[in-house]
């Protein structure tokens, strides 16, 4: 399988504390009929940070200069694409003044490699991935449409997931989150539970480790589709060590389809800030 690559460049920002700046955050490479392609750049750095010029190349071909400024707010995301025109139009929500067009080249549906460049003396890489049909939800059957999106606080920063249902199957300009609260996790005793009674796990537990944190935590359940189909907890105060239980059924004890689940569990602190985990879990009958 042939691999291409992606290099943006840039000079070393002499006040930034973050060894990989500038990361590759998404990806549409099998966009909707009539959609082009994009990547998602983003600044993960936690301060501004003034860029030189950026380029974008195809292997050994020549660099296509782009016209992108050269300030990245912290935590700014751009969108490169080949035809801004047509991005405008199939996704709205996104606003106009963070995509630019670049000779963009399509993107394998195979997968394929991408590399971010500096441009300094050693030449030296900050960022490389790679992703293929696979890094895509297993549950998923038609993934055309879905863009994958990197979860850059898993292990080597080089972790996929498919786009939230929440936001069409794509979450562009939705910010990465960087892990500021330490002492905050949220862990899922299983990823299945089975709706017959002699098969276990029969329920999934959701653990809340907070110790010395302070706020309050709502856990709300959505289906594939996106519906909202439950709210396990409402701004339950934290105290240390919270456990709260799922076995796919409402209040009513209606069992629902089995399938995909997604959890969010909002964090919020004394201060109103807002903290997003997000998290799966599968209903099956057998």
């Amino acid at each position: 399988m042939a691999k291409y690559y992606f290099l943006i460049g840039y000079v070393i920002c002499g006040v930034c504390g973050h060894s990989q700046p500038l990361l590759i955050t998404e990806i549409m490479y099998d966009p909707p009929v009539s959609c082009p392609e994009y990547l998602e750049i983003t600044n993960v750095e936690m301060t501004d940070a003034e860029w030189d010029e950026s380029w974008i190349q195809k292997s050994t071909s020549q660099p296509v200069l782009m016209d992108v400024p050269g300030h990245w707010s912290s935590g700014e995301s751009r969108i490169i694409t080949a035809d801004k025109v047509k991005f405008s139009k199939c996704y709205e929500e996104v606003d106009t003044g963070l995509v630019y067009e670049a000779d963009l080249f399509a993107l394998t549906n195979t997968g394929t490699g991408l590399t971010l460049k500096a441009i300094n003396s050693t030449n030296q890489s900050i960022d490389q991935v790679n992703y293929s049909p696979s890094d895509h939800n297993e549950m998923l059957t038609n993934t055309r449409g879905v863009a994958l999106e990197r979860n850059i606080h898993e292990p080597l920063n080089n972790k996929w997931r498919s786009g939230f249902v929440q936001f069409g199957y794509r979450s562009l300009g939705f910010l990465p989150e960087w892990d500021e609260m330490l002492d905050l996790e949220v862990i899922f005793s299983t990823s299945k539970i089975y709706t017959q009674t002699n098969r276990q796990p029969s329920l999934l537990e959701i653990k809340i480790q907070s110790e010395g944190v302070d706020g309050s935590i709502t856990i709300e359940v959505f289906d594939i589709n996106g519906k909202k189909v439950q709210t396990i907890a409402n701004a339950v105060p934290l105290q240390g060590g919270e456990l709260f239980t799922w076995k796919g059924k409402l209040k009513t004890g209606e069992l629902l389809p089995e399938g995909l689940y997604l959890f969010w569990i909002y964090y919020f602190d004394v201060e109103g800030r807002k903290r997003i985990f997000k998290k799966t879990c599968v209903l099956s009958s057998i």
